[in-house]
Order: structure tokens, then C-alpha cells, then sequence
């Protein structure tokens, strides 16, 4: 398996891994990866299933595939971009068991690629998607994991006015097309986009999260600078500016240029807001901007929802002696990264909480983000539907999510032979019951 070029200094250094693009050490790590989870699957040493190239070259994934005959609903569908490791990870497990799962990077159309679609009288549909790789056809889809898609991308000789034309005409119809498959009883989703982003608002989060019981901070989201003062007022220790689901400030929504001349852009943390905040705190007005009291934190979880499977991360400041973060420590900005990871155990009580959560957004998957205070208490921060866990295993191997991916897509693909029901079918009747 190849691995892509990958640009984001950011994720790099998240993973801790060396931003030069010709260092091999980012594919040697995911090799890692994709060998400790395949040997859990296989129940062989992770030895024998490496040799997985250390190119870091750019490729392009193999999305398409030309076939001439498939059985009914025995396609994986994996919706991502070309640099997104975790896709190439679960694709990798997936040939290894022995399925053919399509990679599709949405950004690949309409500038590389073909859509087919005959709609009959009688409402009969015939849909295609084809590169130079090959054909796919809607109708052998089984299940469906939207990871992370990027905007669709039409030929540069385009001039822009018409380029954006038809990317806008590409999405409405490849929207239309995973609207089909979404309601489809025979076909399996981990993640559909629709849920996906309907899971992505913190005020809706902070306020269904309550509702199952769990423990939130105080919040304020507000462009009245009197409440933001008064709010600042009432919690002595200490107010905690947050954005509201768009931390990067200046960069393009998409980057297509030269990976080594990235955009300049800044990264918005969560910043303890001051006096000297509060002496411009007019400017609310401009936007919602989200404050809430400060939270103590003696360690962080990671809860990762995979179906009915949980895996909970305990993240901490090296060391593990003190608490991690203080209003003190944010004040002086001297939080760094040095950080352990490890398994834990949590109570029953908030493990079901966690999978109810998920679930009642019609989910089967979500990552968790949660506080421990230094009394013990869980506070709830936020829900990232499709967040990663490349990171999480890298580190802690023993939380095989990415199995945990591949077992569900194809365990769902093979019982997907004729309509049945969904995640979202017995889930979303859950979504206004208080816990």
C-alpha cells in the first residue's frame, strides 16, 4: 500500500510527526497502524503483515475500480480525500479480508472523472461514477463510510466564473446521489453527511448532552457585551473564550496550491479572557462568540463511539503527577504537548451515556471529548462526529479502532442483500428523550 503526500503541518504535528513531505516516518507510522490492527484481526504476528512501501511520493488511491460482474450490494464505499490516513488504513484491512472496498475522493469530480445517471419513467435509476480507474455503480453499493469529503474540484482550464458553475452543479448532483443511497434501507452508513453535520453544532451538543446526563459547562454564547462582562463577573475563576466550529482564521476552505507555499492562517485556542479582553469586548457584536467557566482538568478522555463499542482514551500532562491545565497555566500559555496516552476504564454509566449520545443523532460512530476534573467529576466538552483516531492508536495500539471501522462496514456489506434497517431507522426516536 502506498501512502499520500500529506501537507497539513498541523495534523503532522499533532501526530508528532516530522512536517518535511520527504520523510518517510509519517508512512512508517501508520504501516505501523495498519500491521498492529491487521494482526488483531488476523491473529498473526504484526510482522508478517508489514511491507507496506515507505514512499511518501504522491499518489493517486485506486477509487474506482473496472469490474466486469459483482455480486448485489458487495461494495465498500469510503468517501475522503487523498490525505486522509485513516481512509488508507480501514482500506488496507479491508483487502485483507478479502473485500474490494472503492475509495472515492469527492474532489476528483467533475475534473477527473464521469457521472452517469438515467432516471426512468417508472423511477428505475441507473447511476455511474467512473476516473480513468474504472466504473462504479451505485446499485453495488453495501455500505457507506463518509469520513471526511473536500469540495468538488472542476478543471483548471475552466475560467473561474464557470468553474464554480460547475462545481456547484457537481455537488447538487452527487448530493442527490448520496441522498438515494442514505435512504435506502439495503445500504449501511458510518456516518452520513446529512447527521454528520446536523451533530456539529456546540450549542445543540452542549444542550442535548445535558439532556442525557451529562455534565456541562456554564456557556454563553452571546453578541451583547454587557452579558459577556456580567458572565466574566460572575465566575471568579476564570471565563474561557472558545470558537464555535472554526478555529482556523485565515486560510482558503480549500488549499489546491503548492504543498511547499501553504496559506498563511492563524489557529484560534481557547484563550482566558482578561481585562484587557473585556476593554474591546464590544466587538461581540459583530459575531456569537462562545465564553464559558474555566474547568480545572487533571486529564482529558477521548471516547470513541463505534457502534455499540467503546473505546476511552485517558489523556494527561506527562507525568501525571499534577493537574494539567490551570487557569493559571492557560493565563501564561505554558499548556505544550507533552502529553501520555493510555486505555482506560469508565463507569458504565457514562459509557452508555457516550453511545446513547452518538446514537441519537442516527450515528453509529462519534469521538467524545470530556474533562476529569481533580475531584473525579466527567464534564462534557464537545462531539466530533467524524473526528479522527489515528492519533489515539498510534499511541495506544490496544484501542484498535480501525478494526473496529473495518469489522462494521463489512459485516454490515455482507448482510446487505435487501432492505433492512439502519442506524438512523432505530436510533432517531431518541434524539428529544431526556436521560
Amino acid at each position: 500500500m502506498q501512502l499520500p503526500h500529506v501537507f497539513s503541518r498541523q495534523f503532522m504535528k499533532s501526530l508528532s510527526l516530522p512536517v518535511s513531505p520527504s520523510d518517510g516516518e509519517y508512512c512508517r507510522r501508520v504501516e505501523a497502524v495498519v500491521a498492529l490492527s491487521a494482526s488483531s484481526a488476523l491473529g498473526v504476528p504484526a510482522s508478517s503483515v508489514t511491507g507496506i512501501t515507505n514512499s511518501c511520493e504522491p499518489v493517486v488511491p485506486a477509487l474506482l475500480r473496472p469490474e466486469s460482474t459483482r455480486d448485489a450490494r458487495s461494495r465498500i464505499l469510503i468517501v475522503s480525500h487523498r490525505l486522509d490516513p485513516h481512509a488508507d488504513v480501514v482500506a488496507d484491512l479491508l483487502r485483507r479480508r478479502g473485500h474490494d472496498p472503492v475509495l472515492l475522493c469527492t474532489s476528483d469530480l467533475p475534473g477527473c472523472g464521469g457521472i452517469r445517471i438515467r432516471v426512468g419513467s417508472d423511477g428505475r435509476l441507473h447511476a455511474e461514477l467512473s476516473t480513468a480507474r474504472g466504473t462504479l455503480e451505485l446499485a453495488e453499493v453495501g455500505a457507506v463510510w463518509w469520513k471526511r469529503a473536500l469540495p468538488h474540484r472542476a478543471g483548471a482550464e475552466l475560467p473561474e466564473i464557470e468553474r464554480d458553475w460547475a462545481e456547484r452543479e457537481t455537488e447538487q448532483t452527487l448530493a442527490g446521489l448520496f441522498g438515494i443511497l442514505a435512504r435506502d434501507p439495503g445500504v449501511y452508513w458510518l456516518g452520513e453527511p446529512g447527521r454528520i453535520r446536523a451533530a456539529s453544532f456546540k450549542v445543540e451538543q452542549l444542550h442535548r448532552a445535558a439532556s442525557f446526563g451529562f455534565t456541562v459547562p456554564q456557556t454563553l454564547i452571546s453578541t451583547d457585551p454587557l452579558e459577556v462582562r456580567q458572565f466574566v463577573k460572575e465566575h471568579a475563576g476564570g471565563v474561557v473564550h472558545k470558537d464555535l466550529g472554526n478555529r482556523f482564521l485565515g486560510p482558503p476552505s480549500v488549499y489546491w496550491g503548492p504543498i511547499e507555499e501553504p496559506p498563511a492562517f492563524e489557529v484560534l485556542l481557547p484563550t482566558l479572557v482578561k481585562e484587557a479582553h473585556l476593554e474591546s469586548i464590544d466587538t461581540v457584536t459583530f459575531s456569537p462568540c462562545l465564553f464559558q467557566a474555566f474547568i480545572p482538568k487533571h486529564a482529558e478522555l477521548r471516547v470513541t463511539v463505534v457502534e455499540n463499542q467503546v473505546f476511552p482514551c485517558v489523556i494527561q500532562q506527562h507525568g501525571g503527577s499534577s493537574p494539567w491545565m490551570t487557569a493559571k497555566q492557560l493565563d501564561d500559555n505554558e499548556i505544550n504537548d507533552d502529553f501520555d496516552y493510555s486505555a482506560c476504564e469508565i463507569p458504565d454509566t457514562l459509557r452508555q451515556r457516550c453511545v446513547e449520545l452518538v446514537h441519537s443523532y442516527g450515528l453509529a460512530y462519534g469521538a467524545l471529548d470530556i474533562a476529569i476534573t481533580p475531584e473525579g467529576d466527567y464534564i462534557f466538552f464537545e462531539l466530533n462526529p467524524d473526528g479522527d483516531w489515528i492519533h489515539i492508536q498510534e499511541r495506544v495500539p490496544a484501542l484498535d479502532i480501525a478494526s473496529a471501522v473495518a469489522s462494521t462496514l463489512a459485516r454490515h456489506c455482507a448482510t446487505s442483500t435487501g432492505p433492512r434497517g439502519t442506524m438512523s431507522d432505530t436510533r432517531w426516536d431518541k434524539v428529544n428523550t431526556p436521560r
